[in-house]
């Protein structure tokens, strides 16, 4: 064999290394990576949330934290309100309890309101026309439901 005919094989078998592996690069269905899988609950809760800044947002499947439910403090206890029961949220970022929380006005079905004390860090989720939405509890007015 040729130094020539070697050095020839070598750069046919690195070719095809290269092939095998830019194939594999390709990522998948064709599907962008920006589709996340937020956690929706599978039953629709169509709620319009309006945000800090006044941003209004049509939504569906909206979820608190994955669930279907919200949960807060009702002084000393602990109370889980599931959205079927619920006609309206408003919050009230500047009354904050305590730097954790933020106050809550929930307006009930029933016409009943009660005020909780939920978590700021926790997140909404919900799809939109126009895509998937996320955003912390802390940065919202309201949500009609």
């Amino acid at each position: 064999m040729t130094v020539q005919y070697k050095h020839t094989i070598v750069q046919l078998v690195i070719l095809f290394s290269l092939v095998f592996f830019l194939l594999g690069m390709g990522g998948g269905d064709g599907n962008s990576s920006a589709e996340v899988n937020l956690p929706l609950p599978e039953k629709n809760f169509p709620v319009v949330l309006t945000d800090n800044q006044g941003v209004t947002t049509q939504t569906a499947r909206m979820s608190w934290e994955g669930k279907n439910y919200l949960q807060g403090k009702y002084g000393n206890a602990k109370v889980t309100v599931p959205f079927a029961k619920i006609q309206q949220v408003r919050l009230f970022p500047g009354k904050d309890i305590n730097p954790n929380a933020v106050l809550t006005e929930i307006k009930l079905k029933t016409g009943k309101t009660v005020q909780l004390a939920v978590d700021r860090t926790t997140k909404v989720y919900a799809d939109t026309d126009f895509g998937q939405f996320e955003i912390f509890v802390k940065d919202l007015k309201s949500m009609d439901f």
